[in-house]
């Protein structure tokens, strides 16, 4: 298979791998844009323990599936500078943004609470 085929295929793993999650985050917060207290929510949404473990699940798929496919991409663009371009570096950024969003939201946390 051929290096642009390869690197095609890595973001195609990384758009299918973090599309679940993007979903969920978009979910969520959709559901806070649009929360009034004492009025029924536009967005229904699980119980707390539901949406845990909702986002547990997409964020592990994402981790597994886009993760390793981010690297890929990465690794051969590094190997062929051909297939180096500005928009593959804003995908494998954005996904690494996305995947890096738990960890930035309980540091950010962290800060606020002390």
């Amino acid at each position: 298979m051929s290096p642009r085929r390869q690197h095609r295929l890595a973001h195609l793993l990384m758009g299918l791998g973090i599309s679940p999650f993007a979903a969920y985050l978009a979910w969520v917060m959709v559901f806070f844009a649009t929360f009034v207290p004492g009025r029924r929510p536009v967005m229904p949404i699980l119980d707390p323990v539901g949406m845990v473990g909702l986002a547990m699940a997409t964020y592990a798929g994402a981790l597994a599936v886009a993760g390793p496919a981010a690297w890929w991409s990465w690794s051969l663009a590094r190997a062929v500078p051909a297939l180096r371009s500005r928009p593959a570096l804003v995908f494998q950024c954005l996904v690494a943004l996305l995947l890096a969003c738990p960890f930035i939201w309980s540091f950010g946390q962290t800060l606020c609470l002390g």
